[in-house]
């Protein structure tokens, strides 16, 4: 039910916008704005680190972690032990 929940007030806000403006110019326009707001974020944005090491990119990701440690004001594990274990995900995750 809750997969479902953000399509059902996605569709109740379309109806309440497009009440109110009636245009279908203009209704495009205003609820794709937030779209336009956010898309120049993504550029700024870290790569998961999931991804990173899958692609066996630890560096990155070890620079990412090490960023969300400091933002979320805890310690990470030795990097010794960090890449042991991003060796063992892209083992599991890398068909052979």
């Amino acid at each position: 039910m809750l997969l479902g929940l953000p399509w059902a007030l996605g569709t109740m806000a379309w109806g309440g916008t497009a009440f109110l403006i009636r245009d279908w110019r203009w209704l495009q326009l205003v609820v794709s704005l937030p779209l336009l707001i956010i898309l120049p974020v993504l550029f700024f944005m870290d790569e998961s680190p999931r991804w990173l090491i899958v692609r066996g990119r630890h560096d990155q990701a070890v620079q990412v972690l090490r960023k969300a440690a400091r933002w979320n004001r805890v310690t990470l594990q030795p990097e010794a032990d960090l890449r042991v274990l991003m060796n063992e995900i892209q083992e599991v995750v890398r068909p052979t």
